[in-house]
């Protein structure tokens, strides 16, 4: 499964902003030290801000999982990771894409 497949299993829909700032996340090699310089990459490759790329990342992960889409990440990883009582945050969700198998996504 390719990563587009991934973030439209989870919810988070091409039309929005946030699923080509995650899919430029997930394909580049920015590692995930600090989320601060994580958003300033995607802003500067996007010609934005990296305050709209945080924020659009958060709306697009709280409609994910508003929708009940976000437990769906439950099956890359073959146990549970998603908790419904926990809203999950940026860096965790982009932590957790990072980690899944490669095999899962091919």
């Amino acid at each position: 499964m390719e990563i587009d497949n991934l973030l439209l299993n989870l919810g988070i829909l091409p039309n929005k902003s946030a699923f080509w700032y995650i899919k430029f996340a997930l394909k580049s090699d920015i590692g995930l030290g600090a989320m601060n310089d994580i958003y300033k990459s995607i802003a500067e490759n996007f010609s934005t801000t990296p305050d709209i790329v945080y924020d659009s990342i958060r709306r697009a992960i709280s409609f994910a999982d508003s929708c009940g889409k976000l437990k769906n990440i439950d099956e890359y990883f073959g146990v549970k990771v998603y908790d419904e009582n926990h809203p999950m945050t940026n860096s965790e969700f982009l932590s957790l894409l990072k980690i899944i198998p490669r095999e899962k996504l091919d």
